[in-house]
C-alpha cells in the first residue's frame, strides 16, 4: 500500500494505492466554520445531491445511471466536527479491469457531474426535488421519537446520511429496503434496537454506524458476508462497537 499526500492551494489530496481491493473509493470533504444558518442548508444540499443532477434530473434516471455503472455507490451527507461543518460526498465503484473499459472514467465523471452540475433552474434547485427533500428533512426532525424506520423495498436509496437516526432511543425496528450506503453514526445510541438485517444492496457501512446500541444482539447480512468483510474489515468491526455482538 502506498500513501501520498498532495497539498494544493485551497484543498488537499490523500491518495492510497493498493491492489488489495476490487473497488475504488473516493471521498470529498468540504469544510467550513459552523454557522447556524448553514446547518439546515447543508442537510438539504446533501439530500438533493444524493438523488439528482443536471444530467439526471429525475430520481429514476439518476438511479438507472448508477445501475449502468455496475451498481455504483454514491451518497452525500452533512455533519459537524469540532467547530467545523463538513459536507461529505462518497463514491465507490468496481475497478474497470473487473467490468469493462472506460468504467473508471465514467464513474468519476458521474461523481464530478453530480457535485459540479446540480439540478438547478433559474439559480435555484428544481422545485419538485427541493420540495421532496425539504419534506423528508422535516419528517426526520420530527422523527427523533420514532420507533421504526421503514424504507420501501421497491425503491433503491443511495444513502442514509451520517447521524440520521443518532439518538433515536425508542427505535426498535429497521427495514432498510434497497439501501446502498449507511453513514457514520447513522444509528448511534439507538439503545432499544436489538437486531438488524442488511439487504444484498448494501455496499458500505460507515464507521460507528451502530455505536453504543447497547441491546443490539443480532446482525444478518443477506449479501455475501465473506466478501463484505474482505472488502471492509475495519468498518464491520468499528460499526458495532458498544453493542452485544
Amino acid at each position: 500500500m502506498k500513501y501520498t499526500k498532495i497539498e494544493k492551494e485551497g484543498y488537499t489530496l490523500h491518495l492510497i494505492q493498493t491492489n488489495q481491493f476490487k473497488t475504488i473509493s473516493v471521498r470529498a470533504n468540504f469544510r467550513t466554520p459552523i454557522k447556524e444558518d448553514l446547518i439546515t442548508k447543508r442537510e438539504l444540499l446533501a439530500g438533493i445531491l444524493s438523488v439528482s443532477s443536471k444530467s439526471y434530473p429525475k430520481r429514476r434516471d439518476f438511479v438507472m445511471r448508477k445501475e449502468e455503472l455496475y451498481q455504483l455507490g454514491y451518497g452525500s451527507s452533512s455533519y459537524t466536527s469540532g467547530s467545523m461543518l463538513v459536507f461529505m460526498a462518497d463514491l465507490k465503484f468496481i475497478h474497470e479491469k473487473y467490468t469493462e473499459e472506460s468504467m473508471n472514467k465514467e464513474s468519476l465523471a458521474f461523481f464530478l457531474d453530480t457535485l459540479l452540475h446540480p439540478n438547478i433552474e433559474n439559480e435555484a434547485f428544481h422545485a419538485d426535488v427541493f420540495s421532496l427533500e425539504k419534506r423528508n428533512y422535516l419528517e426526520f426532525l420530527e422523527g427523533k421519537n420514532i420507533a421504526s424506520v421503514n424504507l420501501s423495498p421497491d425503491r433503491t436509496y443511495s444513502c442514509i446520511g451520517n447521524d440520521s437516526f443518532s439518538g433515536c432511543m425508542r427505535l426498535k425496528n429497521i427495514s432498510f429496503g434497497e439501501i446502498e450506503m449507511i453513514g457514520g453514526r447513522a444509528f448511534k445510541d439507538c439503545i432499544n434496537l436489538s437486531s438488524v438485517i442488511f439487504p444484498k444492496s448494501v455496499k458500505n457501512i460507515g464507521e460507528d454506524a451502530f455505536l453504543n446500541c447497547s441491546n443490539l444482539r443480532k446482525a444478518t447480512f443477506l449479501g455475501n458476508l465473506q466478501l463484505y468483510i474482505l472488502e471492509r474489515p475495519q468498518n464491520v468491526i468499528n460499526c458495532f462497537k458498544g453493542t452485544k455482538l
